[in-house]
């Protein structure tokens, strides 16, 4: 099966405050792009959501000259009531992407968080996002979403697999860690704090919502939005193992 998928877009992390955070991750050289505020909350993306959806939400996009993803950094009018994010976190390491034994170690490890949804594998300015961990409730479930997607995991170690992720812009390739994580951990929602999302660029958003709800798969429907001028078609799925993506393709 041929991928749908056509690169890396972004990652998203729901936070208190987009400004200050926009300042942590200027001290890591990103740079802001583009910014929303006050923006209203397409009744769509409700089903990503957990709880009443507010009416408006900011939204910031930061990018890095270098190797490394854009960040978008979200802030729902309400804030990020619905707790921690559980799912997704960005590792950044000097290296291309770090080993298994240090991939768990720094997971496992309080002192390496460098804000919640982000932690850092060495003390280097230079440190980069090269792989993000996927704590899935359902290892098997994420995998298979993959599949749908048309991209194979590669089993690195027992009970970890490795999705590698070309970026859509040169020099944003990520490699995505699946795990187990806990399975009664609440769902991916965008108005959790922390890594909340991840974000791909696809050939055709109708078409590949289409194929993963016939395959049983959670998706929101799919609607339009132009937040930085160009308009987009979206949605947003949830594997098995409660992680939240968001498929992104040009408006026709």
């Amino acid at each position: 099966m041929a991928s749908e998928i056509v690169g890396l877009s972004h990652l998203v992390l729901a936070v208190d405050d987009v400004r200050a955070a926009g300042g942590l991750l200027a001290g890591l050289g990103y740079r802001e792009t583009g910014r929303v505020d006050a923006a209203p909350c397409p009744p769509e993306r409700a089903a990503a959501v957990s709880g009443p959806q507010g009416a408006t939400f900011d939204m910031a996009l930061l990018e890095r000259p270098e190797q490394a993803p854009p960040i978008e950094l979200l802030r729902d009018a309400a804030g990020p009531s619905a707790g921690p994010a559980r799912h997704f976190e960005g590792v950044l390491s000097t290296g291309e992407r770090p080993g298994p034994a240090a991939l768990r170690s720094v997971l496992s490890n309080s002192a390496s968080a460098l804000a919640p949804g982000l932690r850092r594998l060495d003390s280097s300015g230079d440190a980069k996002i090269y792989s993000v961990a996927v704590r899935s409730g359902d290892p098997e479930g994420t995998l298979e979403l993959w599949r749908l997607l048309g991209v194979e995991p590669a089993a690195v170690e027992p009970g970890l697999w490795r999705v590698d992720v070309r970026g859509f812009r040169p020099n944003n390739r990520v490699s995505l860690y699946v795990l187990r994580g806990d399975a009664s951990a609440p769902e991916g929602a965008l108005n959790q704090r922390g890594m909340v999302c991840v974000s791909f660029f696809c050939r055709d958003a109708d078409r590949l919502r289409e194929r993963l709800a016939a395959a049983g798969r959670f998706t929101s429907a799919g609607f339009t939005t132009a937040p930085f001028g160009r308009a987009l078609r979206i949605f947003f799925a949830r594997s098995p193992g409660g992680e939240l993506y968001e498929f992104v393709s040009a408006a026709r």
